[in-house]
């Protein structure tokens, strides 16, 4: 394993830590999502909730308190769309999903399908492009919830 340095120095140390960092991870990854999703579908679910790398942690601020910390890891191409399944709620993804299902799409949080080719909706290189391709005005993190 690579001792990876940030700004500040180390940022993991070379031993002892509890991730493992995997270089050249996503190579052929896209390939690998092709073909799962030819043989199972969109709408399949595997044990992963959605296929993208995750450290679930917990921190403890400068007061004590602990605090949750997700980081998810996302190849360039499923950044908007990894973006926008984890900073919606899931009430409003569900209205999302339903509101595309609509109109012959599939959301993941890798790509936005069409049902009919089973390829990626092309041109989307930001959260923007997903609300655009919809059909609805765009929505900013802060405006993704629904009671």
């Amino acid at each position: 394993m690579r001792q990876f340095h940030g700004a500040a120095g180390q940022l993991l140390p070379r031993e002892g830590n509890l991730t493992r960092m995997r270089e050249g991870h996503y190579s052929g990854r896209l390939q690998h999502v092709a073909r799962h999703l030819v043989a199972n579908g969109p709408n399949h679910r595997s044990n992963i909730a959605d296929g993208l790398d995750h450290i679930f942690g917990i921190f403890r601020t400068s007061a004590g308190r602990l605090k949750r910390l997700d980081v998810i890891f996302a190849a360039w191409p499923w950044l908007p769309h990894a973006l926008l399944g984890w900073t919606g709620s899931t009430q409003f993804l569900r209205f999302l999903n339903m509101h595309l299902a609509n109109r012959g799409l599939v959301r993941t949080n890798h790509h936005l399908y069409s049902k009919t080719t089973m390829q990626p909706v092309p041109g989307i290189t930001d959260e923007a492009g997903i609300f655009a391709a919809a059909g609805l005005p765009y929505r900013g993190p802060e405006d993704r919830h629904c009671p």
